[in-house]
């Protein structure tokens, strides 16, 4: 079981982190009735890119009448650099200098991002694909100001690159993916982990991505997120399943703050 449930880190390595670092644009879908007065969401899903962030992660799997679990430590680190590394192509079009966001589980790097100073993400590589802006499109963004209840949709469509030594050339096209998320904030509350108060916007979160590669997957994520005021996404619960063997396995990944440096 163990090999499923590190397929289940590798799934989640961009989904869980959709709304962890970024800031809203304007405009974008939305549906439904809101039940409350507008929050300015922006101070909630921002992050402070001068501070580490470290996570607990909890795996928990069940099939038949079996279920398995695993915890790691989860970090995410944050540099400015002047310039994109060459090999994921030509961005000078784009001005830096970029954040580099790193993302380590148990102190193994597993994911990087480049963001431009207007939260664009340029390259985000997981070391299995990368994606680029250059080979992206999108439509409907989260506003900055958002009401409660109220359903934001978007869109984004990328190309897949290889980045993995082993399954081939580095940057040859593998495929592509669609996600769409619904975003729906709740309401902004407090939220206590491990021990610490934190204001936090809550959201619920629907996610449909659909891999077209050698062979084409659709998985729907569903859970809730929390957004601390300054610090981004602090908290996240996610459920998916997943067919491999025959099996239907049930995920539910779980993520919540342990400190801030």
């Amino acid at each position: 079981m163990r090999k499923l449930l590190i397929l289940a880190l590798a799934s989640l390595s961009a989904v869980l982190w959709a709304y962890g670092c970024g800031g809203g644009g304007s405009g974008g879908g939305s549906s439904g009735s809101g039940d409350g007065d507008a929050i300015e969401a922006l101070a909630y899903l921002t992050r402070d890119t001068s501070r580490t962030y470290t996570f607990t992660e909890r795996v928990e799997a069940s099939w038949d009448d079996q279920r398995a679990s695993e915890e790691h430590e989860k970090t995410f680190s944050y540099e400015t650099v002047d310039a994109i590394p060459g090999v994921y192509g030509d961005f000078s079009a784009y001005q830096g200098p970029f954040t580099k966001e790193t993302v380590r589980i148990d102190g193994v790097e597993t994911m990087v991002t480049y963001t431009d100073g207007s939260g664009n993400v340029i390259v985000s590589d997981d070391f299995s694909v990368f994606t680029s802006i250059t080979g992206s499109t999108s439509s409907g963004t989260l506003p900055t100001s958002m009401v409660p209840g109220t359903a934001y949709t978007t869109t984004l469509r990328e190309l897949l690159y290889n980045s993995d030594a082993s399954a081939g050339a580095f940057g040859v096209n593998t495929g592509s993916s669609v996600t769409t998320t619904t975003f729906t904030p709740v309401a902004v509350g407090t939220i206590t982990l491990g021990g610490t108060p934190y204001r936090a916007l809550e959201a619920k979160i629907s996610l449909v991505v659909s891999i077209n590669g050698t062979v084409t997957t659709t998985t729907e994520y569903t859970g809730r997120q929390w957004f601390g005021e300054g610090l981004g996404l602090i908290k996240a619960v996610l459920s998916y399943e997943v067919q491999q063997s025959g099996i239907t396995v049930e995920y539910t990944v779980t993520d919540e703050l342990v400190s801030v440096e």
